[in-house]
């Protein structure tokens, strides 16, 4: 099997290079009517050849198949070709690697490198062309006919390739890691095929993935696309171009993935809590069945880390001590949210909460497993906000000291900063257990949004709980 070199990123470029003189028409300022009249050639061309491309050649195409990122290149590469794209972008679409004058499907010893500014341009350039209804028409009845099935599966690659400490080879497990190792040193190994390893590696996803109705050549071929990115250091660039694509042609398609995970596990909650009898500490990092670290402890095997972003299609961590999976035991950092994240999930969670069915388990669970932790995180974001001194174990304090200290802790071996987090808040814990609530709840909440103020994700946090609040709690404000 020859090698799977990707060619160009596929989605934004075809839709902005298709013909070279598109971009001189948005250079010169032409009118309205001009643009729309070339964005009709555009469509026009782009249907007429692929009729004309009935049966896609290996030989002439490089391929014989209507999907992935090689179709689109054979249906355009008279207008398309990579002299015209860097033409017209006025940049060079790689930097290194096997493609000089025109694409060589055929390296065995290295592959394109992309350009970081040439897949940034093309970010930037196609935002400016959505802005125009007519482009954005056209561009639309392209990407359904053309691109979607790459598209979606080149998306789902990329979380699956970036969520995953262990991929599920031919050959048992393996890291992502190792996997470029091998790649790099297979092409300079002239008894191996670096095309054929590539793909191969990741049989075990495409097959999963095209068990759910997933084209398999897709999903074979493009996570190889991804740990090449990874390998040239602009997976982040294409990603970048690939959402924006997905979010202006195909919305509805990256919100489902994570309703669909909201939807699995709201359907096995209360069946896995009952598995859950008596929580360990050393298993569950729990012993409560309150607090956040309960339904993480129900639901790892569903909503582990890994699984949680590849649903959601964003890291829930910009940094700290949560890599691979979440550290409960760090004294030295702590994660610090990413804001997309937590918006995207209350715009999900907004969607799910439409559906009866959803909303119905989803009182249930929150009744039984949630309502405790819930009223209690939502009193501490009161008291966290309103209260100019903190009555702590060693008299008042403010919000800013107990910031700097918690910092400093987290830099000394001597003291252990999550104590500290959780008993400088200790008046306020007694004070709430003698009204009622929760102690432990009442102990670690203030710590939880304290955390909050320092990543900068409080407000983001607190409208999602707010939502929760009032779609099954209502009374309780």
């Amino acid at each position: 099997m020859r090698k799977t070199t990707q060619v160009l990123c596929g989605l934004g470029v075809v839709l902005l290079f298709s013909c070279a003189t598109l971009l001189e028409v948005v250079k010169e300022g032409v009118s309205q009517g001009l643009y729309q009249t070339k964005m009709d050639e555009v469509v026009k061309v782009w249907d007429a050849e692929a009729q004309k491309l009935v049966n896609p050649s290996k030989a002439d195409d490089y391929t014989w198949l209507k999907v992935g990122l090689r179709y689109p290149y054979a249906i355009l590469k008279k207008y398309a070709s990579l002299a015209k794209i860097q033409e017209a972008a006025g940049l060079n679409v790689f930097v290194s690697g096997s493609h000089s004058t025109d694409i060589d499907f055929n390296s065995e010893t290295s592959f394109g490198h992309y350009n970081p500014a040439f897949v940034k341009k093309t970010l930037e350039t196609l935002k400016g062309a959505n802005a125009n209804a007519a482009f954005k028409t056209l561009a639309q009845q392209i990407y359904d006919k053309h691109l979607k099935t790459t598209a979606r599966g080149y998306y789902s690659a990329y979380q699956y390739v970036n969520s995953s400490p262990q991929i599920e080879g031919r050959n048992g497990t393996i890291t992502l890691a190792e996997i470029m190792d091998t790649y790099k040193s297979n092409l300079t190994d002239s008894n191996v095929s670096a095309g054929d390893y590539i793909q191969n590696v990741f049989d075990g996803y495409a097959r999963e993935k095209e068990n759910a109705g997933l084209n398999f050549y897709v999903a074979s071929t493009a996570p190889g696309f991804w740990t090449r990115r990874k390998m040239d250091n602009t997976d982040k660039e294409f990603f970048a171009l690939l959402e924006h694509v997905i979010g202006q042609y195909d919305a509805s398609f990256s919100q489902s993935l994570y309703q669909t995970k909201m939807d699995e596990v709201v359907k096995v909650w209360d069946a896995e809590a009952q598995k859950l009898v008596n929580p360990s500490k050393a298993d569950d990092y729990t012993w409560l069945k309150v607090g956040l670290r309960y339904p993480y402890a129900i639901l790892k095997k569903y909503a582990s880390l890994a699984k949680i972003q590849e649903a959601a299609g964003l890291n829930v961590f910009v940094s700290g001590s949560h890599s691979t999976d979440i550290d409960f035991n760090s004294e030295t950092s702590f994660g610090h949210y990413n804001p997309a994240f937590v918006k995207k999930t209350l715009e999900t969670l907004k969607g799910a909460n439409a559906n009866a069915a959803f909303k119905t388990l989803a009182q249930q669970i929150y009744d039984k497993h949630l309502k405790t932790t819930a009223r209690g995180y939502y009193s501490a974001y009161q008291y966290v906000n309103s209260s100019p001194q903190i009555e702590g174990r060693n008299g008042t304090i403010t919000l800013a000291e107990i910031m700097d200290t918690y910092k400093s802790n987290l830099t000394d071996s001597n003291v252990s900063a999550g104590d500290y987090i959780q008993n400088v808040f200790d008046g306020y814990a007694r004070e709430k257990e003698n009204a009622g609530l929760n102690f432990y709840v009442a102990s670690t909440a203030p710590g939880f949004w304290t955390r909050r103020k320092m990543d900068n994700t409080d407000k983001e946090f607190f409208a999602l709980l707010e939502h929760v609040i009032g779609q099954y709690d209502a009374s309780f404000k």
